[in-house]
């Protein structure tokens, strides 16, 4: 069994941290990663490891969000119950349930296409190539929100066609380079969604996705050691504080309307990966 220095650990865990929430791609960042740090592709412990990663990002996203779930789930369970905002949600709470509803909807495009098509992706996982050219068509579609007018619309005018959208798009970034985050935040922003709006759909959105990759490869952790623990546990708290740190800074940016300076970046580190494989 491959197991990782603890310095190794916290650089993927960090990767992992910023590009989960960063329209950067997370999946293409951890494969290309993985290869330049010359760490198998495949073994027991890798996929155990990306595990924890997203464990910790996972809890990252529901601490920041706490608040607004609280809202979400009390809209559900306990339907027509006056229910007290205390968090920063956009949304009113008469709105909680149709928005908890809008992210089921939302999920399921990913669900499906990620089911039906597992093999095939898990076979991209292990393709440098695809997923370095995949992270330059990112910086293209975050390059395109340069010419989107400002929306007006928010939660409360927010329909099913834009969770069905956005959910479409979070399906799309299931290849490995293509952004999660910034996949369904270009498609929000396309809708005319405020950005602000956009934003927190998107993360809250992530909630089931990095929830029921990290429930599917759970099997993967039984095979672990006790000296594989210590690196797993850094690399879940780098992948923690810098997925909170992310999502802060995020939020920032998105409301600027900066979202396409990450197109460079994108590009730059595509091209590098691509020729790198050459």
């Amino acid at each position: 069994m491959e197991i990782i220095s603890i310095w190794k650990a916290i650089l993927l865990g960090a990767v992992q941290g910023a590009s989960e929430f960063l329209p950067i791609s997370s999946s293409g960042h951890l494969v290309i990663f993985q290869q330049w740090l010359g760490l198998g592709k495949e073994g027991e412990f890798l996929l155990a490891f990306d595990v924890a990663l997203h464990f910790g990002t996972l809890v990252a996203v529901l601490y920041y969000f706490r608040e607004d779930l609280r809202l979400l789930i009390l809209s559900v369970l306990k339907p027509g119950m006056p229910v007290e905002k205390k968090g920063e949600a956009d949304f009113a709470p008469q709105d909680a349930r149709r928005i908890a509803l809008y992210l089921i909807l939302g999920t399921l495009p990913a669900v499906f296409v990620g089911l039906t098509f597992k093999s095939f992706f898990e076979m991209l996982f292990a393709d440098t190539f695809s997923a370095s050219f995949c992270i330059m068509i990112t910086g293209g579609l975050l390059w395109w929100t340069r010419k989107f007018a400002q929306g007006g619309i928010g939660f409360d005018r927010m329909t099913q066609k834009h969770s069905w959208c956005i959910g479409i798009a979070q399906a799309v970034a299931i290849l490995p380079g293509i952004s999660r985050s910034g996949s369904t935040m270009v498609a929000g922003l396309f809708l005319g969604l405020r950005p602000e709006v956009v934003a927190q759909f998107s993360f809250l959105l992530s909630i089931p996705a990095i929830a029921g990759a990290v429930i599917l490869e759970i099997p993967h952790l039984m095979a672990l050691t006790w000296g594989a623990l210590l690196p797993i546990l850094f690399g879940t708290l780098a992948s923690f504080f810098v997925g909170y740190a992310s999502i802060r800074w995020l939020l920032g940016i998105i409301q600027r309307g900066h979202l396409h300076y990450f197109a460079w970046y994108l590009w730059i580190f595509g091209a590098v990966a691509f020729i790198s494989q050459i």
